[in-house]
C-alpha cells in the first residue's frame, strides 16, 4: 500500500499559521475534512512550534509564504505496524533532508512531534510538480536539458560521501517540485522532493533495493545509488518522447535492445538531439558501466553553455553553474 494514502496535506499561509487564524485556512482537500486539519494544526501550532515558525519568518526577512503542512498520524508499532512504518519514514525523510540543505532538494522548514501526529513543514510550490507541469506545458529540449542538469546535481549532493550516500529510491515526475519556470525563456528551477523511501548507505552495510514505481526500475534487482541515475534516464526519455507507457523493468532485457529501442525513438522525433546519450549512459543494465552523477552534470553543462542552448542575458544562474564545474 502506498505510504501517500496515510498522509494528510494541506497549506495555510505563514502569518495565518502564526497567528492561528484558523477561519482563513486554506485547505487542499475536500471542507468536508477540517474538522481532522484543525485538530492537527492546534497540535503545531503549540508553543515550540509557534516560536520555530516565527524564527523563520524573521530569518527570512518577514517574506511570506504559503507552507505545507504534512501530517502523519502517530501510532504503536504493534497495533498498527503498516502506519508505524509510514510514520519512521517521514521521521527518516525529515532528519536526512534537513541535513542535506540543497537548492535543488526541497526544504524542510520544520518537524515537529504531536501528541497525535507528526508535522512536517515545508514551502508551497505554486506550479506543481514537474508532472503536473509537463502537462499543460510543452517543455522544449532545453527546457529538459537544464531541469536535467539540476536533478543531477541533487544526486551529486545525496551520493557524493562514498562512505554515507543517500539513495532515493523514488524518483519520478510527480516527486520533483517546480520553484521557477517560465515560458518566454524557458529556464525552470526544480526541486527533489518525497524522501520518505530514501536510504543512508554506507559501504560495510549495502541493504537497500529497489522500491519506486517498477515500471521505471531496471530490468534487474539492485542495490546503491546507481538506482537513482537509471530512474533519472527515464525521466529525461519519457519528458522528451512523451512516452507514458514503457516498461523499462519488463520489457527489456539486453542492453542492446535498450540503445536500439531510444535511438529509434529520437531519430524519428530529436535526431539531432544530444539528451539521447545521455540517457543511453544512464540506462545501462550493467550498473558498473553506468553513468555517474558527476560526470553527467559535466556532460549536460556542455550542452547547456558551449552549444549556448541558454543565452546567459536570460538566465544568470548560468554565470554561477560555470564556476561549478
Amino acid at each position: 500500500m502506498s505510504s501517500r494514502l496515510h498522509k494528510t496535506y494541506f497549506f495555510v499561509e505563514l502569518e495565518q499559521l502564526t497567528g492561528c487564524k484558523y477561519s482563513q485556512i486554506k485547505i487542499l482537500k475536500s471542507n468536508s475534512e477540517r474538522a481532522t486539519v484543525l485538530q492537527c494544526l492546534s497540535e503545531v501550532v503549540g508553543d515550540e512550534a509557534n516560536q520555530n515558525v516565527s524564527d523563520y519568518e524573521k530569518n527570512n526577512n518577514n517574506n511570506i509564504r504559503n507552507i505545507v503542512v504534512r501530517v502523519v498520524r502517530r501510532v504503536d508499532e504493534e497495533e498498527e505496524p503498516e502506519q508505524y512504518e509510514v510514520l519512521e519514514r517521514e521521521r527518516n525523510a525529515a532528519r536526512v533532508v534537513s541535513l542535506l540543505n540543497h537548492h535543488h532538494i526541497v526544504e524542510i522548514l520544520g518537524f515537529y512531534e504531536g501528541d497525535s501526529y507528526v508535522y512536517t513543514l515545508m514551502p508551497f510550490y505554486e506550479i506543481g510538480d514537474l508532472q503536473q507541469l509537463s502537462k499543460k506545458t510543452n517543455l522544449s529540449e532545453n527546457t529538459i536539458a537544464l531541469l536535467t542538469y539540476q536533478l543531477s546535481k541533487a544526486l551529486r549532493a545525496l551520493h557524493a560521501d562514498q562512505n554515507s550516500k543517500v539513495v532515493h529510491r523514488d524518483i519520478e515526475l510527480d516527486n520533483i517540485f517546480v520553484e521557477e519556470y517560465d515560458e518566454k525563456t524557458g529556464n525552470v528551477k526544480i526541486r527533489l522532493a518525497d524522501f520518505e523511501m530514501c536510504e543512508v548507505v554506507d559501504s560495510s552495510r549495502i541493504t537497500c533495493t529497489n522500491i519506486g514505481r517498477l515500471h521505471n526500475n531496471p530490468p534487474t534487482n539492485e542495490v546503491g545509488s546507481s538506482l537513482d541515475i537509471w530512474c533519472l534516464g527515464v525521466i529525461i526519455y519519457r519528458l522528451l518522447s512523451e512516452d507514458k507507457t514503457t516498461d523499462f523493468h519488463r520489457d527489456f532485457k539486453t542492453q542492446p535492445e535498450i540503445d536500439k529501442f531510444i535511438l529509434k525513438a529520437f531519430n524519428k522525433k530529436l535526431p539531432n538531439s544530444d539528451l539521447k546519450w545521455a540517457i543511453i549512459a544512464c540506462l545501462q543494465i550493467d550498473k558498473q558501466k553506468r553513468i555517474s552523477s558527476r560526470i553527467l552534470m559535466e556532460y549536460l553543462l556542455r550542452i547547456i553553455l558551449v552549444e549556448d542552448k541558454f543565452d546567459e542575458s536570460t538566465n544568470p544562474n548560468l554565470v554561477a553553474m560555470k564556476l561549478i564545474y
